[in-house]
């Protein structure tokens, strides 16, 4: 899985169950315990889109999520689904516009 921003700061991605992730945007501060960039507050919501044919992906967030370190930090959920519906692994891309 390639993880990455335009910027060159980093993106973590943690998958909490069968096609359910956490996404973090790295906002580069030096101060560990506040990463998440909170596009929310800038008018921009991440748009996200799957990258496996026939799976959809929806983004829900922003909400406080534990990642070790740090303890809480400010995440997007991405879920991939099948057509019945059904979570699935699936590759996504995020992109805020």
């Amino acid at each position: 899985m390639n993880v990455f921003q335009c910027t060159g700061l980093g993106a973590l991605v943690r998958r909490t169950a069968l096609g359910v992730y956490d996404v973090v945007f790295d906002d580069g501060g030096s101060d560990l315990d506040v990463i998440g960039v909170r596009f929310d507050l800038l008018g921009r919501t991440p748009l996200v889109t799957s990258r496996t044919s026939g799976v959809t992906a929806s983004l829900t967030g922003l909400f406080q999520c534990s990642f070790s370190p740090p303890p809480d930090v400010n995440c997007y959920r991405v879920e991939t689904r099948d057509a019945p519906g059904n979570f699935v692994e699936a590759n996504f891309s995020i992109a805020v516009l």
